[in-house]
């Protein structure tokens, strides 16, 4: 026998303006063996909620995200630098290194020395233990 596994990336998943009520309409870690989320734009266009088995929220406290700015362009510029920080994920020599924070409260709590998880490598490399 055979075994496939599935792996999904979900890179900031909307959520204004694209909400439904069907759960078969929204991502969660069913959807494949292992799905991970990279959130970018935690106000506008996307959501804090955790969908998947690892969900990242890189500068999550700069609410807007390195090389966009204030202006008009700052929605979609927050929304895709998803696909960015994924792409470059494949070619970087030190990865992008997070850790593990528990939820939302706790890291606005600055409580995530609390956990004693590994840190994990975000993006194309993401281990799915």
């Amino acid at each position: 026998h055979s075994f496939i596994s599935l792996f999904s990336t979900a890179l900031d998943p909307a959520a204004w303006g694209f909400k439904s009520d069907d759960p078969k309409d929204k991502l969660d870690p069913t959807d494949a063996d292992f799905v991970d989320v990279i959130h970018t734009d935690p106000f506008i266009f996307s959501f804090l909620t955790p969908v998947g088995h690892a969900d990242f929220y890189p500068n999550l406290e700069t609410i807007i995200q390195p090389g966009c700015n204030f202006g008009e362009e700052r929605r979609n510029c927050n929304h895709f630098r998803s696909v960015i920080y994924y792409a470059e994920s494949i070619t970087t020599d030190v990865g992008f290194w997070s850790y593990y924070c528990g939820n939302f409260l706790h890291f606005l709590l600055n409580r995530c020395y609390h956990f004693e998880e590994e840190n994990q490598l975000m993006g194309y490399y993401v281990s799915n233990k």
